[in-house]
């Protein structure tokens, strides 16, 4: 997991090429004024999926995982918090793998929170199951999805 600035995100690149075309994106569309699909940057190996959504207790958001997937998440909002952990040490899935959507729940409680405020993002990893979404009110980012498996 990595936690840093819009500022910062260029420096990324270089262990993280398609990060080039994320700052691109970025720097192209209008923040305030989101599309309201996903949008395919180069084709299923890099696309965003704009997201308003309400926020949620702690106790009630659910771990997740992608295999294929990385997901660099930027806050557009006041802020949200999320909930880690550790994939090798989560040990209870709630429900198998979709491959449809890249995704696995986790029933385990994270071990770890960290915050992320506005113009800020978190980079999570196939190995990192995370728990999105925790915070009052809503919750409007950008959800970058990369191909990495």
């Amino acid at each position: 997991m990595i936690l840093d600035s819009i500022n910062q995100l260029q420096c990324y690149s270089a262990f993280l090429p398609a990060v080039e075309k994320i700052v691109d994106y970025i720097n192209s569309v209008d923040l305030n004024n989101l599309p309201s699909e996903k949008v395919f940057i180069d084709g299923e190996n890099l696309f965003v999926i704009p997201s308003v959504s309400k926020g949620k207790l702690a106790k009630d958001a659910k771990l997740e995982a992608h295999n294929v997937y990385a997901d660099l998440q930027l806050c557009l909002s006041d802020g949200e918090t999320f909930g880690w952990k550790d994939r090798k040490e989560c040990q209870q899935p709630i429900g198998e793998y979709s491959h449809e959507k890249d995704i696995i729940f986790f029933d385990d409680q994270p071990t770890t929170y960290v915050s992320v405020k506005q113009n800020e993002f978190v980079l999570f990893m196939p190995w990192d199951a995370h728990a999105p979404l925790i915070c009052e009110g809503e919750v409007t980012k950008l959800i970058f999805k990369i191909k990495v498996g």
